[in-house]
């Protein structure tokens, strides 16, 4: 004879500790007893990335909602006074699957060029940022590199055909510039961030030409700032990059639709109150990398774990408006009957979620015709994407091809049809209605 399994306690694990019970039974032998203790364990929840210099890499260990935050570089400066734009501030929630590759990309300061004939040049920030050549009049301030994530590896500059899998950037601010002379001329750098970085703008110089920042669709170059020379200020990187030569800001972006409920905030900037562009302007900045602040130094982002996305893809109940499911509902049970006698023609399968996140298709009304079997199919996809699918094979009896009857298949009242109680059946011969 064939052995029966037993599962007591959770068949599906909800419970954030438990045990789970299997008893074999085999008429010809002891039983035998399973227990399985389960306890839920804290995974890591924050990643933070840090200026390296290079790209960085992390696998999503589960699949759930994420919050995303970079904060773009600062500009190269002269002095205190004399200070390179702010990077800006991007933040954004998505949903990330398990073993999914993301690339982090952190914005690297800009520098301060050299005061000589000889041309030599001073790299602008890692990820974007405008270079400076040396000049014997003043010392100019490189870009700030921006900081982005995205699914594809690369430079922000290099994924300009790729823009759907960029997921969020945050503009660095442009170089400042200082003229080695009595003229008290210096540039006044631009911050980077938001919608569109600021200008920057000269003191003591009429003729310095003021930059275009990076904006949406426009700037110097896709994730990339233009170079400098002598005093002029470089520009910062950004989803648009700026020109120089007054150190403008790059960009921000956070309008990759997976993104939701995003925002970016730049320093002293234009606002924007659309979902794809929404800026804030603050006077908040920091070298620390603190949410809604700009940037000084080095560009930073951070990944946050915010919600696991269940896999829970169980009904907690399967009702059928006539006849019996066989056998009794239980969850973790997938395949059902359910006959219908001759005179019944329609039946609607109706359900509840174990988990409200999760969806389902399948239920609804269904018809049978005389002697007729249907397979229906009820899929339930947890939050994480599992499916189960559940079956109920349902058959209606068949009225023979002698037998008569004086029964109504259907009863309907103009106007009046949802007031019918109980609802029609054919077997049933009395109702009630208001009217």
């Amino acid at each position: 004879s064939e052995a029966t399994v037993k599962i007591e306690g959770n068949k599906y694990i909800k419970n954030d500790s438990g045990t789970i019970i299997v008893t074999v039974t085999e008429p010809h032998s002891e039983d035998t007893i399973y227990k399985i203790n389960y306890t839920k364990v804290e995974l890591e929840s924050e990643y933070d990335f840090d200026y390296t210099g290079n790209e960085q890499t992390i696998v999503i260990p589960i699949t759930g909602k994420y919050k995303l935050e970079t904060w773009g570089a600062q500009g190269g400066s002269y002095s205190d006074k004399h200070h390179g734009g702010y990077g800006g501030y991007s933040t954004g929630n998505i949903f990330l699957n398990s073993n999914e590759e993301i690339f982090i990309n952190v914005g690297g300061a800009g520098k301060i060029g050299q005061k000589n004939s000889s041309g030599i040049i001073t790299a602008g920030g890692y990820n974007g940022g405008g270079a400076n050549t040396s000049g014997p009049y003043g010392y100019g301030g490189t870009g700030g590199g921006a900081t982005h994530i995205a699914t594809k590896t690369g430079l922000l500059e290099n994924l300009e055909n790729y823009k759907e899998n960029i997921l969020i950037v945050s503009g660095a601010g442009g170089g400042a510039g200082y003229e080695d002379s009595t003229n008290d001329r210096y540039v006044i750098a631009g911050n980077g961030g938001g919608i569109k970085g600021t200008s920057g703008n000269q003191n003591n110089y009429s003729d310095l030409n003021i930059s275009n920042p990076g904006t949406q669709t426009t700037g110097y170059k896709f994730g990339r700032g233009q170079d400098a020379s002598s005093w002029c200020g470089s520009g910062g990187s950004g989803l648009y990059g700026s020109t120089s030569c007054s150190g403008g800001g790059g960009s921000g972006y956070i309008g990759n639709p997976l993104l939701k409920d995003k925002v970016m905030y730049c320093y002293n900037c234009e606002e924007s109150t659309e979902e794809g562009t929404k800026t804030l302007s603050t006077t908040n900045v920091s070298e620390n990398s603190i949410s809604e602040y700009a940037k000084q130094g080095n560009g930073y982002a951070k990944i946050t774990l915010v919600h696991i996305a269940s896999n829970d893809n169980y009904l907690s109940s399967l009702i059928t408006n006539y006849g019996e499911l066989s056998p009794s509902f239980d969850p973790v049970t997938e395949k059902y009957r359910l006959t219908l006698d001759k005179y019944t023609s329609e039946f609607t399968l109706s359900g509840t979620l174990s988990n409200e996140n999760a969806s389902i298709t399948g239920l609804g009304m269904y018809e049978l015709k005389n002697g007729e079997t249907k397979n229906i199919e009820i899929e339930v996809t947890s939050e994480s994407g599992n499916i189960r699918t559940y079956t109920v094979i349902a058959t209606r009896e068949k009225i023979g091809e002698n037998e008569h009857t004086s029964k109504l298949s259907k009863l309907e009242i103009n106007g009046y049809n949802q007031n019918i109680a109980p609802e029609f059946h054919p077997l049933v011969n009395e109702y009630t209605i208001e009217i």
